[in-house]
């Protein structure tokens, strides 16, 4: 009766879905109405109950009848290798990808992050025995979640040598999957990640409207927290606000805590300020570090910006570093009321590192130097100007939402491999005083 039910699943699903999925599940016994099936791994389990439920019990019924109950029995052993538990790599075998400089001692703590920073070295000294798992880090750009969820990993490392982490930013982790579908390999993809002891997922939110990306990565949520492995994931907003995430995301993100990392407060600018510039061995008197963190408003990230360019001023003009600088850097003498960034800033900026004509990336021309400096417009405009789609590409050569995701997603793929665009693409930024 089961080959049965396995040549009508096979009539309704793909033969390489059907040889996956189903070809390793053996019945086992039909007991008072119940029939207990075989299967290797959990991870098969919850992924025909998440994708063939409905087919599965259609077919039961079909040939067992409509009082049919169904249980699932996982392999734990076979010989001496545990089928549902991938072989353990060492740490030589694979990347962190951990960014370098991003430790607890460099985090500066202040009341708009010390529950997240508190959080996250307990998540940090014992990764997934904590009730904080998963740790979901979320608040505005800049206000250092990368910083601290690259913090737990390097601690987890010095801590449990032992232990295998990774951090990989959503985008990545969809290209990684995309790349897998293509190959027919989304299995050994979904093994792989499943293998970790901690998972650090940044910027989450983009997973939204990839149906199929977040179905992957929910089956490896799953495994990874009931073998009570660390997740810790970073957002620029709350669970509940990701309009085109699946609900049953949604649900595990607040499983366990969501701490918030909030823009500085005076004494935190102040701090940051303060351990900057003795960091550099840069002598400012106090009351001009007062000034500075009472009138430099916004992220850590704008914070660092402002002493970057002040740094600067000092180091290679030789001016001191006093009131009046400030001032200067900041753009004028009210000093809450900086310019704000615009489409035409970003294409005069872009267009002078790539020594073009403005006029040049509005024509339809597909030069390589032209369309590089476009899609980089585009970027740009996206990640730091609340405009949609649609009215970047208007402003922008007039071209539609669907010609703007796609250099945005372009230029993102080429951070990712290309070193010396990665570089310009900094440069940029620096002098747009957004980096």
């Amino acid at each position: 009766m089961w080959n049965q039910c396995l040549d009508f699943i096979k009539d309704n699903i793909e033969i390489q879905a059907f040889n996956t999925w189903f070809t390793p599940v053996v019945p086992l016994k039909m007991e008072d109405g119940t029939l207990t099936l075989e299967v290797p791994s959990s991870f098969i389990c919850e992924y025909i109950e998440a994708n063939y439920a409905d087919l599965l019990g259609l077919t039961l019924t079909k040939y067992f009848g409509e009082n049919i109950n169904l249980e699932y029995q996982v392999i734990v052993d076979k010989g001496t290798v545990k089928i549902d538990q991938p072989q353990h790599q060492s740490a030589s075998d694979y990347e962190t990808m951990l960014y370098p400089n991003y430790h607890f001692n460099n985090f500066i703590e202040g009341q708009s992050n010390k529950l997240a920073r508190i959080a996250s070295m307990t998540v940090a000294e014992k990764p997934g025995q904590t009730s904080f798992n998963p740790l979901f880090l979320f608040g505005t750009s800049g206000v250092g979640k990368t910083h601290l969820a690259t913090a737990i990993g390097h601690k987890v490392l010095e801590l449990y040598p032992e232990k295998k982490v990774v951090y990989v930013s959503a985008h990545l982790f969809h290209a990684q999957f995309v790349d897998a579908t293509l190959k027919n390999k989304q299995f050994d993809f979904i093994k792989w990640y499943q293998d970790f002891d901690v998972l650090i997922i940044d910027d989450i939110q983009e997973f939204i409207g990839k149906d199929k990306t977040q179905n992957s990565f929910f089956h490896i949520f799953n495994h990874l927290h009931l073998n009570q492995k660390q997740i810790i994931m970073t957002s620029d907003r709350l669970p509940k606000d990701m309009l085109g995430m699946e609900e049953r995301l949604i649900t595990r993100f607040k499983w366990g805590l969501v701490a918030q990392i909030e823009n500085p407060d005076f004494q935190l600018r102040k701090d940051i300020i303060t351990y900057r510039i003795n960091k550099d061995g840069i002598n400012i008197d106090q009351d001009v570090v007062d000034y500075m963190a009472k009138n430099i408003h916004g992220s850590v990230r704008d914070i660092e910006g402002t002493l970057v360019a002040l740094l600067a001023n000092s180091t290679i003009c030789g001016r001191e570093i006093d009131r009046n600088l400030v001032d200067n850097i900041l753009g004028s003498t009210e000093l809450n009321s900086q310019k704000e960034l615009t489409i035409e800033q970003i294409m005069d900026t872009v267009c002078s590192f790539y020594s073009l004509e403005i006029s040049q990336i509005q024509t339809k021309s597909r030069k390589r130097e032209v369309v590089q400096a476009r899609q980089i417009c585009m970027y740009i405009a996206k990640k730091y100007l609340d405009f949609s789609l649609s009215q970047i590409g208007t402003y922008i050569g007039g071209r539609d939402h669907a010609t703007v995701l796609h250099a945005c997603n372009t230029v993102k793929d080429q951070i990712m491999v290309d070193k010396i665009f990665r570089s310009d693409l900094q440069k940029i930024e620096e002098s747009l005083n957004l980096a």
